[in-house]
């Protein structure tokens, strides 16, 4: 958190144009120490509490992240606004002072580092880069390719659509001032919603259910957007979507990482969950590169439909996995 403001910093005091080289200098500064952040506060937050809590804790982390979004969004737009870029980047960079408070308040998770002490460069290779794959081999057998291909299929679909969405709504017709409005704000408070339902959902219900509800209603609101398409522009029908699309997505982002944080074991938890984590967004980030070659060749009515199709295989292993987690992997259904 010290090596983000610091690059915070860097970035605000920075002429881009006469020292761009700078800039790209605290630019990476800043995504690298983000990145180490990242996992360092999901191994936090699985070691922290036992697996029947997980859902709610990924809800809290999903809500601080959209929180987060929001400030560092909007919220920095408004401030540039009125004080300027500079002033903009030195109060985020002052922000990281609450997670650097916490961090000094909080008491490390009470675990055991199982990893063997590492007598050359060899054994400490093994340990920390093949040990967290044979741990997870080990522990799900013959589940563990299943396992991996449904992580990685799991947000295909809405990850994909992601990236045409606004220029779906500039297409359709609507003006920016009802895009931020139904888009930013209202959608902002429905992804709350549907992050908070699927906390509780999982916490009173195990993680296979949200996991399957959240699977075949992020593939339904695709189709949604498809009807949008041929209907064309409507305020309420925008409103209509959006909702269920947000909701859907926050209620299985919050079933999704609990899923992921239970698939993690300690020592190893930091590292299996950054790679389950990057093979969750790799594909459907690989595929969206595509979509405006898509949308170009068949128009946004068939894309919607087709990413829509992208979530089925999610659903079948849902199913699949679902019927052989309990006794298999530990994990409620």
């Amino acid at each position: 958190m010290v090596g983000i403001a610091f690059g915070l910093l860097g970035m605000a005091f920075v002429d881009p144009v006469k020292s761009t080289h700078l800039l790209i200098i605290f630019a990476f500064v800043t995504a690298f120490f983000s990145a180490t952040q990242d996992v360092s506060i999901d191994a936090f937050r699985i070691e922290s509490a036992p697996a029947e809590m997980q859902g709610a804790l990924a809800a809290a982390y999903q809500l601080g992240f959209r929180i987060a979004l929001l400030v560092a969004g909007a919220g920095v737009l408004y401030i540039s606004e009125y004080a300027g870029w500079a002033s903009s980047y030195c109060i985020m960079a002052a922000l990281m002072g609450v997670g650097i408070t916490t961090v000094l308040i909080v008491s490390e998770p009470p675990i055991e580092n199982t990893l063997p002490k590492a007598g050359n460069i060899n054994e400490w290779l093994s340990g920390s880069f093949s040990g967290p794959f044979r741990n997870f081999f080990s522990r799900f057998g013959r589940l563990a390719v299943p396992i991996l291909l449904f992580v990685a299929v799991y947000r295909i679909s809405d990850i994909s659509m992601a990236v045409m969405a606004n220029p779906f709504y500039v297409d359709l017709g609507f003006t920016k001032t009802e895009i931020a409005n139904v888009i930013k704000i209202f959608g902002f408070t429905m992804t709350i919603s549907g992050t908070v339902l699927g906390g509780l959902l999982v916490t009173h219900y195990g993680i296979m259910g949200p996991l399957l509800a959240g699977a075949v209603l992020v593939c339904l609101t695709n189709f949604l957007f498809a009807l949008m398409a041929l209907i064309g522009p409507d305020i309420n029908l925008l409103i209509a979507v959006v909702s269920a699309d947000n909701v859907s997505g926050g209620l299985a982002g919050s079933a999704f990482i609990a899923y992921l944080s239970n698939l993690t074991r300690s020592p190893y938890t930091a590292t299996q969950y950054a790679l389950l984590s990057s093979l969750m967004t790799l594909p459907g980030k690989f595929i969206g590169g595509f979509s405006g070659i898509v949308v170009d060749g068949v128009g946004y009515m068939v894309f919607f439909a087709y990413v829509a199709s992208l979530g089925l295989p999610a659903i079948f292993l849902c199913i699949y996995l679902a019927e052989r987690t309990q006794t298999k992997t530990g994990i409620k259904k």
